[in-house]
């Protein structure tokens, strides 16, 4: 909220203060503080620093190109081609990069429906706009240095606490297991997302981490902290099925999924107040009264349920430590000092490599980057040809705006696009039916663009409402022909979502294609899992190989979503069942790691040897292929037995597929 505030002011201030004697330049400075807000994302002093000056000298360089270019149309339409493939082409460098060139495709889309007298006036405006912006973003990062970093931590404690309520559906019998799988798994990709943005926020400022300040040191010791404490959860695995069968008596299960909901409960309220510390949760005394409850319960059950209950409370115990030791601020039982913290940060190489990796047909961002190309060339002659209409540039932009490499993200993308779109008219309609008082109507258009700022990531369909109202609310009050605006607003924004969802066909990079290689590789991953488990005796090789492992998991998910609608057919109720196992077998590996962690704690090497060579299976002989046999499964599975069991169903699914 803090952020989408200081964006709105940042954007209306100069309008407000210039419009009337100078209009052209509010206009250039308010466009100009509005796009490049939306290439500033989180990061510390240094990537704030370094993304301001590349940001605002692509812009300027953009900017007054494209104005140069866009007084002929053929020279404009020529530019556009050119500058959107050279600019789309930056997602190869990273998200940041990839923010700045689809701002600046945008900014010229914005100049194109501007039609700038001067150009090196407009430029120098745009250049003033986001010297402006940027200059209250830094001021703001230099006097808040981790600000950043104390959001991305607050966030992935509240994205455990979605975790946390996704396995509490595992006790509960009314939901089917495959969803509550399916739930569980979608939210990793969520927290492997979030932990990653620690990293690079924790790691790559080498100047902070040389410098070694308290603050700092906290963090380090809070990062590490909220890390294990998702280890922690995902260590909370059974054989549900079983558990389900056999514990569903007593109030067992009950009192089970309530610990876990109160556990989710606590983790999101320490993920809302850290990095503040505040008196204990009200959800602790109910907590205690049904871990006492369930442990006097144990007792009258048979010796192999008994155990399976003692190991889901201690499974909850030690999660409800962990939270109480992120929010006393704790440190960690392994100093970070004893850690070479630098080896987690994931590294792009050099420029130029990360550059010629995606100068072949192969790669999604040329293909995408031609595809935009295309799209933006047949709006361009569309509206060049047919419209003589000042707001056709619409098109353009929602071309821009609703492109994506995957089919899933653009489609979604264009129905949320169409539908905010339709109900921000209606909402900016009915206000200006019903509210004849221009200063109200202007504080609501500012209040528009706020929640525009608040809900673009999140909430992208919420945030086309909102803007949508800002803008017809801001241009029917200037200029006026409300049902030329309407209609314009909601005519071309279509357009651009047929133009964008009909270019998936052009140059299309489907994610199928890569689905058995992307499954082989989570396979794998959790293989070198297990072999550092079983055989490395540093913590950190371990944790390495975990990051990998979830990692591979994730990007498997990722693809497994946007592959899904796709036109080419693909086994996704099988690819499904072997990514449930595959996390399965990641999240029984990690309670093993804990155990083996206890001193009087022995797994048996048997059956991981056993089960790292199913996990193998694709480097053995076709005769050690033809040994392993699917095992006969117990009554109730759990640690070594179960990820035995785990890979072993995992490679005969394999093998059908």
């Amino acid at each position: 909220m803090a952020d989408a505030l200081r964006n709105t002011v940042a954007v209306i201030l100069p309008l407000l203060l210039l419009y009337n004697k100078y209009p052209q330049t509010g206009i250039g400075i308010t466009v100009g503080a509005l796009l490049v807000s939306l290439t500033d994302l989180p990061g510390h002093r240094r990537h704030k620093t370094q993304n301001a000056l590349w940001n605002i000298g692509v812009f300027f360089v953009t900017a007054l190109l494209f104005s140069i270019c866009v007084s002929q149309a053929v020279w404009g339409g020529a530019a556009l081609v050119v500058f959107t493939f050279v600019l789309a082409l930056l997602a190869a460098f990273g998200a940041r990069s990839a923010a700045t060139g689809t701002m600046s495709i945008a900014l010229m889309i914005f100049t194109l429906g501007l039609k700038p007298a001067n150009p090196l006036y407009f430029s120098l405006y745009i250049l003033e706009g986001c010297c402006w912006y940027y200059g209250i973003s830094l001021l703001q990062v230099y006097l808040l240095p981790f600000r950043s970093l104390h959001q991305a931590l607050r966030e992935a404690l509240l994205a455990t606490a979605n975790v946390l309520e996704a396995k509490a559906m595992c006790y509960d019998t009314s939901i089917p297991l495959e969803d509550s799988y399916k739930r569980t798994i979608k939210l990793h990709l969520n927290i492997a997302q979030k932990q990653e943005n620690i990293r690079q926020l924790l790691l790559s400022d080498r100047r902070a981490i040389r410098k070694q300040q308290a603050e700092l040191q906290d963090l380090v010791n809070a990062s590490i902290r909220i890390i294990g404490l998702y280890e922690l959860v995902t260590a909370m695995h059974y054989d549900y099925d079983a558990v389900r069968q056999q514990l569903n008596k007593l109030g067992i299960l009950e009192h089970s999924k309530k610990l876990i909901q109160l556990l989710a409960a606590q983790a999101r309220y320490v993920g809302r107040k850290w990095p503040y510390q505040n008196p204990e949760s009200t959800i602790v005394p109910e907590f205690n009264d049904h871990y006492k409850q369930l442990d006097t319960l144990t007792e009258k059950l048979a010796a192999e349920e008994a155990a399976v209950v003692k190991g889901i409370l201690t499974n909850v115990r030690a999660i409800h430590d962990q939270l109480n030791a992120i929010q006393e601020h704790k440190a960690e039982d392994t100093p970070a000092e004893a850690i070479a913290l630098q080896d987690f940060l994931t590294l792009g190489g050099s420029w130029q490599n990360r550059l010629l990796r995606h100068l072949n047909w192969y790669s999604p961002v040329f293909r995408m980057s031609l595809r935009l190309s295309a799209l933006l060339l047949t709006g361009y002659l569309i509206i060049t040809l047919f419209s003589s209409d000042q707001y056709s540039y619409w098109c353009l932009l929602t071309i821009v705006i609703v492109t994506r490499p995957q089919l899933a993200v653009t489609w979604q993308r264009n129905i949320q696009r169409v539908v905010g779109t339709l109900v921000g008219a209606g909402i900016a309609f009915g206000l200006i039916i019903v509210i004849p008082y221009t200063p109200v109507l202007l504080t609501i258009a500012a209040f528009a663009l706020l929640g525009f700022f608040v809900w673009n990531r999140p909430k992208y369909d919420w945030s086309v409402v909102c803007v949508t109202v800002c803008v017809v609310l801001c241009l029917n009050l200037y200029h006026g022909a409300l049902t030329a605006i309407l209609s314009a607003r909601v005519v071309y924004t279509i357009m651009g979502c047929l133009l964008g969802v009909a270019g998936m066909y052009i140059f299309p990079a489907w994610v199928g294609s890569r689905l058995k290689e992307l499954l082989d590789r989570a396979i794998k991953g959790n293989r070198v899992y297990l072999e550092a488990v079983l055989n490395s005796p540093n913590q950190r090789d371990i944790w390495l190989t975990r990051k990998i492992a979830h990692e591979r998991l994730a990007q498997l998910a990722e693809a497994i979503g946007h592959a899904r609608p796709e036109p080419h057919e693909h086994n996704i109720i099988a690819l499904d069942k072997l990514q449930i196992l595959n996390y399965r077998i990641n999240a029984i590996i990690t309670s093993i790691f804990l155990a083996s962690r206890k001193k009087d704690a022995k797994p048996s090497v048997d059956r991981l040897d056993t089960a790292l060579r199913y996990l193998s299976a694709k480097d053995l002989s076709y005769e050690e292929q033809k040994a392993l046999q699917l095992p006969e499964k117990p009554a109730l599975l759990k640690g070594t037995t179960l990820l035995l069991y785990l890979a072993a169903e995992l490679y005969h699914e394999r093998r059908t597929m």
